[in-house]
């Protein structure tokens, strides 16, 4: 029998061994780790598989995992148990400047680095090109500071935004002032010049009437507003009133003729009541009226001027600005009238304000509308008057 167990081990040991080897052959295909075995199956550490040749001997540990150096990736590279610790951080830029990342929840946070914004008014440079509160860069939109409601009226007027040293100003706004007697509404509130008015002060008022038939469709109008008008000052003997017809109610006096010099509300009540506006005269020589009554004419129409008084006329006309030959320039006119401080106020149709406009402008007077009713050219008048209480 023992010869027969001498082949069986023989036979056994053949297939087990190569080259006098010994090859442990169910190793190839198991698990196997290569490395510290403390780290074996921590975090990203992994096991391969013995890898063998063709004669089961093993080659390699095919598709281990070992430690690695710590990268932000959320996973344990080094095995160690914790995850992307001890990552420092990366430096970084953008336009504005030098900033930091940092390595959390498994990645690269954003670059602290300051980003370009819009521009603002702040002294600092938000949109980092080089340059603080650049004015194109800013935005621009109209403002006003002032009290509701002012803005667009007398003088006040919006302005827009502009940066100053940091700061948002309204830039070029105009504010609402206390009331002057300069026949502007310096306090923004409608209406020019009010409370002003010095109840003493002297003021001598003509009224200029176009007596042309053309004036048929106002002339009562013109009647009763100022003979309604003139009566609220019977108690005012401080001011007076006159009255020129250009052309008189006379076809044969082509001039202006002076009705009533300077006098008290009745007076004139009653002589601007027979004005008939009835005249077939062709020419209207409303610009002789006012030209006589000047100082360059010597004051041909013998107007009683006081001398401390302050000046007004009012003039009332549906025609264009004529006279007698048509000589006399709407410009010299005007300009006379302004040395003579005589602040001269027109009542025509709005389609000859155009032409009329010379006079007003240039004595601080205003320009009204003939064709109004009774009621509403008596309130015109009441703020003339005002006007002609408080003269600058």
């Amino acid at each position: 029998m023992a010869p027969k167990t001498t082949i069986i081990l023989f036979a056994l040991l053949s297939i087990c061994c190569t080259d006098g080897k010994l090859v442990d052959v169910t190793e190839c295909g198991k698990p196997c780790f290569i490395g510290d075995p403390k780290v074996r199956k921590i975090g990203a550490c992994s096991d391969g598989v013995w890898e063998c040749d063709e004669n089961r001997e093993i080659i390699r540990c095919s598709g281990q995992v070992s430690a690695l150096p710590e990268v932000c990736d959320g996973l344990d590279n080094d095995c160690d148990g914790k995850t992307d610790e001890n990552i420092q951080p990366i430096k970084c830029y953008s336009e504005c400047g030098m900033g930091w990342q940092l390595c959390s929840a498994g990645g690269w946070q954003e670059c602290s680095a300051q980003k370009p914004k819009p521009e603002v008014c702040d002294l600092k440079d938000n949109d980092c090109d080089g340059e603080v509160d650049e004015q194109q860069d800013l935005p621009v939109s109209f403002c006003y500071t002032g009290p509701t409601g002012t803005a667009g009226f007398g003088t006040c007027m919006p302005g827009v935004t502009r940066c100053f040293n940091g700061q948002s100003v309204c830039w070029g706004e105009v504010l609402p002032k206390s009331e002057l007697c300069d026949s502007i509404d310096n306090d923004c509130d409608g209406e020019i010049d009010e409370g002003l008015s010095n109840a003493s002060s002297p003021v001598d008022l003509v009224m200029i009437v176009d007596n042309s038939c053309s004036m048929q469709p106002v002339i009562s109008n013109v009647i009763l507003a100022t003979s309604t008008w003139v009566q609220k000052y019977q108690n005012r003997p401080e001011i007076k009133f006159a009255l020129v017809a250009a052309p008189d109610n006379d076809y044969s006096i082509q001039e202006p003729s002076l009705i009533l010099n300077f006098s008290d509300p009745l007076n004139f009540k009653d002589a601007i009541s027979k004005q008939s506006g009835s005249t077939g005269y062709y020419i209207e020589p409303t610009l002789d009226a006012l030209w006589l009554m000047t100082q360059a004419s010597g004051n041909e129409l013998g107007l009683s001027w006081r001398a401390q008084s302050g000046k007004m006329v009012i003039m009332f006309s549906d025609e264009l600005p004529q006279s007698v030959g048509d000589v006399l320039p709407i410009s010299l006119v005007a300009s006379e009238l302004s040395k003579n401080k005589i602040i001269t106020n027109v009542f025509t149709l709005p389609s000859l304000y155009q032409d009329w406009s010379i006079v007003p402008s240039s004595t601080n007077g205003l320009m009204e509308d003939i064709a109004k009713d009774a009621q509403a050219m008596e309130k015109a008048l009441d703020l003339l008057i005002q006007k002609a209480s408080c003269q600058p």
